[in-house]
């Protein structure tokens, strides 16, 4: 690969590239360059924007962090901003879409009555001996279609009218 690129930029000696290590300054002098050559922006530069961006997506799609992601990386592309890590990058997708999602959370929560929430409250308890919540068991469909399976489903599904948050304000 090496061989390849020096020969696609015209570097006649690849032992060169032992070398772009030992000074540490190297790499952030080409970042400048790459900026100045491209008219790029560091993200600091837009990270307010794209943080908004971030949020607005997670808050109104529900896309995952992936999804999120790549097209964050095409929203920083196409405003001209050098892109960071990926970790960088990851981290702070995360910690955007998880807030959103905290937030979403919260004002649904907000919405229900105080006997909703003390109902959703319960649902989310382990009861002793279980090893899930309520909410977990409905949440979870049959792991093998069979007929007993789709049955046991069924009853839990109707466990859901008595005992779910939906039982009046």
């Amino acid at each position: 690969m090496i061989d390849y690129l020096a020969d696609q930029l015209g570097v006649a000696d690849v032992s060169q590239i032992k070398q772009y290590t030992e000074r540490r300054q190297t790499q952030f002098d080409h970042q400048d360059e790459i900026k100045k050559a491209y008219g790029l922006r560091e993200v600091s530069a837009v990270e307010a924007a794209f943080v908004a961006w971030v949020d607005a997506r997670a808050w109104n799609t529900g896309d995952g962090k992936k999804s999120i992601f790549v097209d964050g990386v095409s929203w920083l592309r196409t405003n001209k901003v050098l892109l960071p890590g990926v970790t960088t990058l990851t981290r702070l997708i995360a910690r955007v879409r998880d807030e959103a999602t905290e937030r979403l959370h919260d004002t649904l929560y907000g919405i229900l009555s105080p006997r909703q929430q003390a109902i959703l409250a319960r649902l989310l308890e382990v009861p002793e001996g279980a090893r899930a919540s309520d909410l977990e068991r409905w949440r979870k469909g049959p792991s093998v279609p069979s007929g007993r399976n789709m049955e046991k489903a069924l009853e839990r599904a109707g466990e859901i009218p008595d005992r779910g948050p939906g039982r009046g304000r």
